[in-house]
């Protein structure tokens, strides 16, 4: 405690109150008393609460929330800490791009940070920004290994500009630096080893439906599903702006969809349908009575569209600007009829004929069968296994298939969780006094809201089914069983499925390009997505690149560091 001054914590709401949540640590260090106390990031109120304004400090838990400097949220925790000390926590500032990084340091207050004017710091950060983003925009066109290498390794060097540029500001541990700093934590912490499963996308039901969905239906130069239900703007109005930014959104919601069947073929098949019956609402609607609501939500029970006062409205100008949107709106309906039609005939309603889902099930079995990676299975310590998917329909999806396998020994979890509910979950899978409390339930099934704020050891292994193009979900999903001092297994697996062919979404490009960013900027501390990836220690690697700029190669933390174990050593010395 370095301090007296009053102050608050905000968190999301599931880490504040509880024994084990921030409520709970702030009576346990008997720090109410002092003026502390905890309050959720959502709450609308929270800059005018009485304890937030008489604070003096405030510290932003999983403050990677509030990174999206344009949202309502980081309006509401910016107005909330305007003239106090601030301290962020987060194992994972940086998502998706540096501009994740510039909003966490614009929540710092004062004329300087880090002994430079506070414009100048902030203003190298976002070039830093600037020149990433462009370099991955170039990417999107290169074609050829020589300019891709040159790309990444420029990609590379921005990142290494914000580890030093951050490195002032930033207090980080992760177990590489634990290990190197206090050797004896090495036997309480696991090794985390990397697996990857491919399945063909291209082969399942013995036909060539997968081809014409990534290049005729929703990719290739001329898609045959033109998005014009995403992009009304360019037929009833004369913005370029807006026409270009809704055209960028319909690719982006094209590449979405062979996301879905990449993440399971039930995924994708419930999209097409939401997206056909939402587009049959709404030529009714445009024939009826002459308005487009982009943003509108569909009523299930009625299949009508309902303005809920925020869809933006669309009206066309002439007759002949109408007849053309609704030729490309019925087009693109007759459209995903067929990709309905080729989906039956290809076998993809019967799970026999989903090779993932069979790798799945072998990669299960043989967790249970003691043939996992040479692993044997105890059934008195048994390693329990975690499958997450970032879609509610896979998850179900394949818990009732794991079901049929399985049975019994499959729970689940998607959004709207109860404290009691994870309590449960916890009871199964998480390890109470260095053995497992619960020989039942092998097997947890998910969607992310299990990737944050849960202890889950009694696991040792996670399966993420589907990837997300951030890849701070993966490293998240796996932190709920790589836990420091409460260790199950001497090694647990992280489990990646990846498509074998080259696809449209591109999903395994982007994240391992991001995850290449997470490793040269914080130092991650094993691999998550790529046996390419290089876990490195946040401390040694500040080292290395200070030390290619003709310094120390000693960072002002270790060396205080040092200088404050000598003297304590002292002082125990001296000590009667």
């Amino acid at each position: 405690k370095l301090s007296d001054a009053p102050g608050v914590v905000i968190a999301p709401p599931h880490l504040v109150e509880g024994e084990t949540g921030w409520d709970g640590y702030i009576d346990t260090f008997k720090l109410r008393e002092a003026g502390w106390s905890a309050h959720s990031m959502y709450d609308p109120q929270l800059a005018t609460r009485a304890e937030v304004k008489n604070a003096e400090i405030v510290i932003v838990d999983e403050a990677h929330n509030v990174r999206n400097a344009e949202s309502g949220l980081y309006g509401r925790v910016r107005a909330a800490v305007q003239g106090k000390r601030v301290v962020c926590l987060t194992a994972t500032p940086f998502n998706n791009r540096p501009d994740d990084l510039v909003s966490l340091v614009e929540l710092f207050g004062g004329a300087e940070i880090a002994g430079e004017a506070r414009g100048t710091f902030i203003g190298c950060l976002r070039d830093i920004a600037k020149r990433y983003a462009k370099l991955v925009d170039e990417a999107r066109d290169l074609t050829d290994a020589e300019g891709r290498k040159r790309n990444a390794a420029a990609i590379g060097a921005c990142g290494d500009e914000l580890r030093i540029r951050l490195a002032p500001l930033t207090i980080r541990r992760n177990r590489l630096d634990l290990r190197n700093l206090y050797p004896d934590m090495a036997a309480r912490m696991p090794e985390q080893k990397l697996v990857r499963r491919t399945f063909e996308l291209s082969k399942v039901g013995g036909g060539d439906f997968y081809e014409k969905v990534v290049g005729h239906y929703f990719g290739g130069p001329a898609p045959k599903f033109s998005a014009a239900m995403y992009q009304p703007e360019k037929y009833l109005s004369t913005s370029a702006t807006a026409v270009q930014r809704q055209g960028n959104l319909s690719k982006m919601l094209r590449r979405f969809l062979v996301m879905r069947w990449e993440s399971s073929p039930v995924a994708f098949k419930a999209t097409v349908g939401h997206v056909k019956d939402w587009l049959k609402a709404a030529v009714k609607k445009f024939e009826d009575e002459g308005v487009f609501y982009s943003g509108a939500e569909l009523n299930p029970l009625t299949g009508e569209l309902v303005d809920d006062g925020e869809s933006d409205v669309y009206r066309a100008a002439s007759p002949a600007q109408a007849q053309r949107f609704l030729k490309d709106l019925k087009a693109d309906f007759t459209t995903l009829e067929e990709v309905e039609t080729g989906f039956a005939d290809a076998g993809l309603d019967d799970p026999e004929n989903d090779g993932k889902l069979a790798s799945l099930i072998e990669t299960i079995q043989s967790v249970f069968d003691g043939t996992f990676e040479g692993e044997p299975f105890d059934p008195a310590n048994p390693r329990k296994i975690i499958v997450f998917s970032q879609y509610a329909d896979t998850a179900r999806y394949v818990r009732d298939e794991l079901e049929k396998h399985f049975a019994g020994n499959v729970a689940f979890a998607e959004g709207g969780l109860s404290v009691a509910a994870k309590q449960d979950l916890e009871t199964h899978f998480r390890i109470g006094g260095g053995k497992a409390r619960s020989l039942e339930k092998l097997i947890l099934v998910c969607t992310d809201v299990l990737s944050e704020g849960v202890n889950l050891n009694q696991a040792g292994v996670v399966v993420n089914y589907d990837i997300s193009w951030n890849p701070v979900r993966t490293i998240q999903r796996i932190g709920r069983i790589n836990r420091i001092n409460s260790k199950a297994f001497d090694r647990i697996y992280a489990v990646n499925f990846f498509p074998a062919d080259e696809t449209a979404s591109g999903v395994e490009g982007i994240s391992v390009r991001k995850m290449m960013m997470i490793h040269r900027i914080l130092g991650e501390d094993a691999k998550v997505l790529s046996e390419d990836e290089e876990p490195a220690a946040f401390l040694s690697r500040i080292t290395n690149l200070n030390q290619a700029e003709g310094e120390d190669g000693v960072s002002d933390e270790t060396k205080v560091r040092r200088l404050y174990e000598d003297g304590m050593i002292a002082k125990c010395g001296s000590s009667p």
